[in-house]
């Protein structure tokens, strides 16, 4: 079987994003249109039963298939190209300083390390890089040969690509490319009208996990994937009066989720972020009903300006009103069909 595509660039003008949890599936199908205008034709989510996903790992594809099959046919999606998103928790992220070489002489000594420092972690682990751009104002002693570069390196295990791309096929489906969620939120924040100078954090939060990332200067630097359980299916949030005593497993969840991300912060304040540039913005997204009581909490605690990742422009025309947030993986995946 041939290897499938992870890789950070691709180019189409009509693509379908599909981002996949242990909770739910969601499918966002964008158009370019005139002046780089973006269009949402479709889109449509369904709840996954306990057993399809676990741990990001795909256990039941036939279900997983079903699931995915009844979403097409119900909302009449055409389009083939699909590009997904891998769950974060079966993905290695690392920073890597290496000789700024060409491209392919970069990928050996990438294999090399991947080979020697994975191998362990994950078998025959299956990984794209992109070099970052030299850092403007960096100390001499942080970077004491200019021949040297920083590249982001992500890597996942081939089998776990190949189980998504092949439950994709027997759909009928052309799989572009596959990444993680927080490339994909950082694209829509990069073509929507959200700020992503300086330092920035995004939290996509989810019922099981929620993957926190940092990006500086539109960059992504960091990304982490934090298991907090925000189940709170029945919790409609911002509808009660004693919150701490009504909902207490959800709001100690909450609380646990914010001290994570307060955590993060720290931690890279403290270890790659040796210019103290502050944290300026906190972006977040998901579908979990418990969100607008996590933003709230978030502007409560943390000193950062606190944004729903939501864009009103990208809402369909005669169509029932579009949830940003909870779409925001899924549309930024689309919109890598859009990529130049």
């Amino acid at each position: 079987m041939d290897k499938p595509k992870l890789q950070l660039f691709s180019s189409n003008t009509r693509s379908l994003g599909v981002e996949i949890t242990d909770e739910a599936v969601r499918l966002s199908e964008v158009q370019m249109v005139r002046k780089g205008r973006i269009q949402v034709t479709a889109y449509a989510q369904a709840g996954l039963p306990p057993g399809v996903i676990a741990d990001g790992k795909l256990i039941d594809s036939v279900r997983l298939q079903a699931a995915i099959r009844s979403l097409l046919e119900e909302r009449r999606i055409r389009t083939r190209r699909v590009h997904l998103a891998v769950p974060s928790q079966s993905v290695v992220i690392r920073t890597l300083q290496l000789p700024d070489v060409p491209r392919k002489e970069m990928r050996k000594l990438i294999d090399f390390e991947m080979k020697d420092n994975l191998q362990a972690a994950m078998d025959e682990p299956y990984f794209d890089f992109v070099k970052l751009p030299a850092r403007t104002g960096a100390a001499s002693e942080e970077q004491p040969d200019a021949r040297l570069c920083e590249v982001l390196v992500i890597a996942a295990p081939l089998q776990v690509l190949q189980a998504f791309a092949t439950l994709l096929r027997e759909l009928k489906l052309a799989p572009q490319s596959f990444e993680i969620a927080a490339f994909s939120l950082l694209r829509l924040l990069k073509r929507g009208p959200f700020d992503t100078s300086g330092v920035n954090l995004i939290a996509h939060v989810n019922e099981s996990s929620s993957e926190i990332t940092v990006i500086d200067n539109g960059i992504l630097k960091l990304t982490r994937n934090i298991d907090v359980p925000l189940s709170g299916s029945a919790v409609h949030a911002g509808h009660w009066t004693d919150r701490e005593t009504a909902f207490p497993p959800s709001f100690a969840a909450i609380r646990d989720l914010l001290s994570e991300v307060e955590r993060l912060m720290n931690f890279y304040y403290y270890t790659f972020n040796k210019e103290t540039d502050p944290f300026l913005r906190i972006y977040v997204s998901g579908g979990v009903p418990l969100l607008p009581a996590i933003v709230n909490d978030m502007a409560e605690r943390f000193s950062q300006q606190v944004h729903l990742i939501d864009w009103k422009q990208l809402q369909p025309e005669g169509a029932e009103a579009l949830h940003v947030p909870a779409y925001a993986a899924a549309l930024g995946l689309a919109l890598r069909g859009g990529d130049r």
